[in-house]
């Protein structure tokens, strides 16, 4: 059988379906007088189509729903991390409260000396935003 393009199968058709003649501009026009053959080659064809239509639905099918699962799990990961932000401003409040007491936090230098808190606390602040002294 020949290789006959999407668009050449649906004038064949729509040449069936109107009731023209083979002979009247028909693709699959083989110069038979009864289109036995015609119609015979035509069924062929436009299964082949509606099989390859089908296999590209269930293929673009497939792929729509590796994407949703991909953006369902992107979604996911937004929600946890955004829960993270909340749990680390938290965090950082409960600290940030303790500023201005004049604390003072002991043993954290090699030397056993005290520290102020408000300068540990500005250090860690830094030390998070990449900053270094």
């Amino acid at each position: 059988m020949a290789k006959y393009t999407d668009e050449q199968i649906k004038k064949a058709l729509e040449c069936c379906y109107r009731g023209f003649s083979c002979m009247d501009s028909c693709p699959f026009d083989d110069r038979d007088d009864d289109c036995s053959n015609c119609t015979s080659l035509l069924a062929k064809a436009a299964l082949d189509l509606i099989n390859r239509q089908e296999a590209d639905y269930k293929h673009l099918c497939e792929l729509y729903n590796e994407r949703v699962r991909i953006v369902e799990e992107q979604d996911r990961k937004i929600v946890e991390l955004e829960a993270e932000i909340e749990r680390l401003k938290k965090f950082k409040m409960f600290f940030e409260a303790l500023c201005g007491f004049d604390l003072e936090v002991l043993g954290y230098t090699e030397d056993g000396d005290t520290i102020p808190f408000d300068v540990l606390y500005e250090n860690a602040i830094k030390e998070m935003v990449g900053e270094t002294e």
